[in-house]
């Protein structure tokens, strides 16, 4: 089958078919370029001819000013014996605040002058004075970086002077002026050799710097069409680096010369920076340095930030030095990007084997220049050229690289491709058969189904056992699952219609109509739990089916509904066991009473305010008994009913007989349950007790069971003259009666502590009851130690409600407390203040065939008299 190259690798066959061009290119250019001069004339005289292209470092004088001493002394041969023959072609000026002196002999043979140009070589040498004499004639050429007569600087950091040498002898001086630290080389060249060497030198340098520029944009372009962000990188490393060299080679010089020196320095210091910096985020892209490669990520980083700082460093420090320095970074981060690259490539990352041939070729040619630059090695005409060469070919072999890598990716991207396809199909049948397993295994009936409401073919195998149905593909949604449930033909329509409005439609439709799907189904008698969840196929958000899983909870709520009925049960228990088995038993017998007497006032022929307010007596008694021995359930019940009475009473509600009947069957059955947990748990026979223990056993709970902020708990005394058998009868009535005497006593009988003490009573109240038999009369004494009654509040309490004329006696004010709805509590409390208490103690007792009564037992102080209650009982 054909094969059609993609984008990707068509480009790559154009970077490789430009590069080849570029390497034929160099091929040719070091074949024909210009040889140097290898005349190397040993003796000091030099011989001007007018073909002259010779290296005259060699034959150089050097004198080292030691102090500031004057130029016509040194031109006067008062200093010859402090020149000393500089043997090397490259000569060293260290930075100094006095000048130097070259001095060369140039020798004329001919008879007539010969017009030569001294060409010099040195990075920041701008003002200079060069003096020719002959025969005792001086001729001073005073000159700076923009003398018209200092012709244009042509190749590298060349200038050239144009000399003219007389017939004879001519002594040639040349003084340096603001001298900063480097290296000079001096030339003699005639003015053919000039034109046509240098200006070749100018194509040839400016086109080897437009190749390496362009580099930098063929890559630019590369890195908008692929997005790979190594190519930027390496973009910006070859325009940085280009415009490097064309700052250093004095073409922004000569294509741009208004731009200031300074400004040209400037631009050379940064883009010598900037070259550095790119190419440490150009390596890092390359290979793939991120901060997972924690050693090699800070190594990369702290060299960006010492780029950084050698970039300002040149403003503020020696800017040779700092020069030096960052050739020294240079050859630093060579050696870096080769040893990476070496170890990637040991790591199976192959492209790094190109990439370190480049950097290779780089930092050959970089210790070359550095050491010219420092005199180590011999400096050659031509040598700039091979410098420039270098980078070209480094340009080149790193761009290879590039390619080479992204070509690298994408062959190993279609390899892992190639792989997973092959294993695509053995993965999806894996897969298959584990969705197989899983919904063969799972205990939850699973399906789904599509705008025709058919069961599709995939399904759990729980499903059947669920729907009790074999083979449910293809089977009614409707018809299979919501036939046989509670939901009405109504309901199922509705179903549908929402389930129309989802299926087909955006993903948000069942966001919205999702709160009317149903969570929960009665399925056969099963509690089936729904959930409902959509299935799109595509990123349309188009709803293309409907999965639905149900799981079967009715178990679960059988033992859930199990495990509430046990905690009440044993909450039931709990409150039961605290009370003490006896007194729930009182509580028990004598509350059920209390229910018989309610049926009995409900079922009246004339039920009227009358009848309401003994309801009303009979409910708050019941509900105060069971608060006493904190029976939650028949306490909330209790007030249920009674807040119903109140209502009445108080004319908000009507009289409903269903109502009221609900109200004390609610109670009732309550009370009931108790009784079977009681029967169930704690079934025995209850302990006979006389009527004294009894009555000590009623008051004692209410006592202990009561806590009245600001007041302590009274003392009780009981005391009696004979042993009172305790019949069932009289069990129910005393366990009433005390109940309401004793809380009335304990809330507003005893006064508090604080007020106790005021009035010289002990802090703690007494309780006193006395019981006396003669024959069938028994008579029982109440009372305690505080005020008394509140005669003049019963007084105007009485009066208001007509009870009472403005003439009334004290004993008549105080049987008011008999009266239903009248209470001398100053705020309703769980205890009393709900106007009924007194009035129920009385309608029990006569009811029976006793009677009680007020004794008073002190005067009246104006407001309180103390009293007792006498009670008298018969037959019982």
């Amino acid at each position: 089958m054909d094969h059609h190259p993609t984008p990707i690798e068509r480009s790559f066959l154009i970077r490789i078919f430009i590069q080849i061009a570029i390497t034929l290119f160099l091929l040719l250019f070091l074949c024909t370029a210009p040889r140097a001069n290898a005349d190397s004339a040993a003796q000091t005289t030099i011989v001007a001819t007018d073909d002259l292209n010779a290296d005259i470092g060699g034959q150089c004088e050097l004198f080292v000013q030691k102090e500031n001493i004057s130029t016509e002394s040194v031109l006067k041969g008062s200093h010859q014996k402090d020149f000393l023959v500089q043997k090397k072609r490259i000569i060293n000026l260290a930075r100094s605040p006095f000048p130097y002196w070259c001095k060369f002999t140039v020798s004329n043979p001919t008879d007539h002058p010969i017009e030569l140009f001294l060409t010099y070589l040195h990075p920041s040498l701008r003002r200079f004075e060069v003096f020719l004499i002959h025969h005792n004639e001086v001729i001073t050429y005073k000159l700076s970086g923009r003398d018209e007569r200092l012709h244009q600087k042509i190749f590298g950091i060349h200038y050239n002077v144009k000399l003219k040498f007389f017939p004879g002898t001519n002594t040639l001086y040349v003084k340096s002026q603001n001298v900063k630290e480097g290296k000079v080389i001096f030339q003699l060249k005639s003015d053919k050799n000039n034109f046509d060497t240098e200006m070749l030198h100018f194509l040839l340098t400016g086109l080897i710097n437009g190749l390496i520029i362009l580099m930098g944009v063929f890559n630019l372009f590369f890195f908008i069409s692929s997005r790979q962000i190594v190519y930027l990188f390496y973009s910006l490393y070859s325009l940085s680096k280009g415009i490097w060299f064309g700052s250093e080679n004095g073409l922004i010089e000569t294509f741009l010369p208004a731009i200031p020196s300074v400004y040209l320095e400037t631009i050379y210091s940064i883009t010598l920076i900037t070259t550095y910096i790119a190419g440490i985020f150009f390596s890092m892209s390359y290979l793939n340095i991120t901060r997972k490669t924690k050693y090699l990520f800070r190594l990369f980083l702290g060299c960006i930030l010492l780029g950084v700082f050698l970039t300002f460093g040149q403003f503020i420090l020696n800017p040779v030095m700092v020069q030096t320095l960052i050739r020294l970074l240079g050859l630093f981060l060579f050696g870096l990007y080769i040893a990476t690259g070496v170890y990637l490539y040991f790591q199976k990352f192959t492209p790094a084997i190109i990439y370190v041939f480049g950097w290779s070729m780089g930092s050959i040619f970089q210790m070359w220049f550095l050491g010219v630059y420092t005199g180590k090695l011999p400096y050659f005409y031509g040598f700039s050229f091979l410098v420039l060469i270098g980078a070209l070919l480094e340009e080149f072999i790193l761009s290879l690289a590039t390619g080479l890598k992204a070509r690298y990716e994408i062959t190993q991207l279609n390899n892992n491709l190639n792989k997973l396809n092959s294993n695509l199909e053995q993965i999806v049948t894996e897969r298959t058969q584990q969705i197989k397993y899983i919904l063969k295994s799972i205990k939850q009936g699973i399906f789904s189904f599509s705008q025709n409401f058919k069961i599709n073919n995939e399904y759990s195998t729980f499903l059947e056992t669920i729907l009790g149905s074999r083979n449910p593909e293809n089977r009614d949604l409707f018809e299979l699952l919501f036939t046989n449930t509670v939901l009405t033909p109504t309901e199922r329509d509705q179903l549908k219609n929402v389930l129309t409005t989802i299926i087909g439609e955006n993903e948000l439709n069942f966001d919205i109509n999702f709160h009317l799907l149903p969570e929960e189904i009665i399925f056969n008698s099963k509690i089936l739990e729904i959930q409902w969840q959509p299935i799109s196929f595509k990123e349309d958000g188009v709803v293309d089916r409907m999965l639905v899983v149900l799981h079967d909870v009715t178990q679960t709520r059988h033992l859930k509904k199990e495990q509430e009925i046990n905690n009440l049960e044993m909450k039931t228990l709990l409150q039961i066991a605290t009370a003490k088995i006896d007194h729930y038993l009182a509580f028990y017998h004598s509350n059920k009473a209390l229910i018989v007497q309610a049926q009995s006032i409900l079922q009246t022929s004339t039920f009227g305010e009358f009848e309401i307010n003994d309801l009303f007596r009979v409910m708050h008694t019941l509900k105060g008994n069971a608060r006493m021995l904190h029976f939650d359930a028949i306490n909330d019940a209790a007030h249920s009913a009674e807040g119903r009475y109140s209502a009445i009473r108080n004319g908000n509600n009507q009289i409903n007989s269903e109502e009221l009947n609900k109200d004390l069957q609610k109670v009732d059955s309550t009370m009931e349950y108790y009784h079977q947990v009681y029967k169930k748990y704690l079934q025995q026979d209850a302990i006979a007790h006389d009527l004294r223990s009894w009555i000590e056993d009623v008051t004692t709970h209410v006592i202990e069971s009561t806590n009245i902020p600001g007041k302590l708990k009274p003392n009780l005394t009981i005391s009696d003259d004979q042993s009172i058998p305790l019949t069932p009868t009289l069990k129910e009535m005393i366990s009433t009666i005390f109940l309401h005497l004793t809380r009335n006593s304990l809330d507003h009988g005893i006064e508090g502590s604080e007020l106790r003490k005021a009035r010289n009573k002990p802090p703690q109240g007494q309780i006193t009851i006395r019981l006396k038999k003669i024959e069938k009369l028994l008579t029982i004494e109440f009372y305690d130690d505080g005020a008394g009654l509140n005669l003049s509040q019963l007084r105007a309490k009485g009066q208001n409600s007509g009870l009472l004329g403005p003439n009334a006696s004290d004993e008549e004010v105080a049987n008011v407390i008999f009266a239903s709805g009248i209470s001398t509590a100053e705020k309703l409390t769980d205890i009393s203040g709900h106007g009924v208490g007194m009035d129920a103690v009385k309608h029990m007792i006569e009811k029976n065939g006793g009677n009680i009564k007020i004794v008073f037992t002190g005067d009246y102080d104006g407001q309180f008299r103390s009293f007792k209650l006498s009670i008298q009982l018969y037959s019982l």
